[in-house]
């Protein structure tokens, strides 16, 4: 996992699942949910989000090959306390509006390139 990146680590059930937020994981959230990333950012922020919209957006972001289902995520959701899964989600999209989300690994925080 690289924190630097956008990436977190989230629990679901008894296992834990790398999000990632790429340019195409984030537009598959979005056409799947009908909600834009910054309207989710803004819900997440405030505690609004709905568990399909968490749901939906790991769904999109975590790479599980087509094992889950959003349902078994809203269900693995469901096991946890969603106040740590709001907090994986604030990080990760506090990185994504900051332009870091997708960077390689040997780039740094910033966000500018090694030189």
């Amino acid at each position: 996992m690289n924190k630097a990146r956008g990436e977190g680590r989230i629990k679901l059930g008894p296992d834990e699942w790398t999000i990632d937020p790429t340019f195409e994981n984030i537009a598959r959230f979005e056409q799947a949910s009908g909600v834009g990333l910054l309207d989710f950012t803004r819900r997440v922020a405030v505690g609004q989000a709905s568990l399909t919209e968490i749901a939906a957006f790991l769904w999109a972001t975590i790479d599980h090959g087509g094992a889950l289902s959003k349902n078994d995520i809203g269900q693995g959701l469901l096991v946890h306390p969603l106040t740590d899964t709001t907090a994986v989600l604030a990080d990760v999209l506090f990185v994504v509006l900051n332009g870091n989300a997708g960077a390689d690994e040997d780039q740094p925080a910033s966000g500018n390139k090694k030189k």
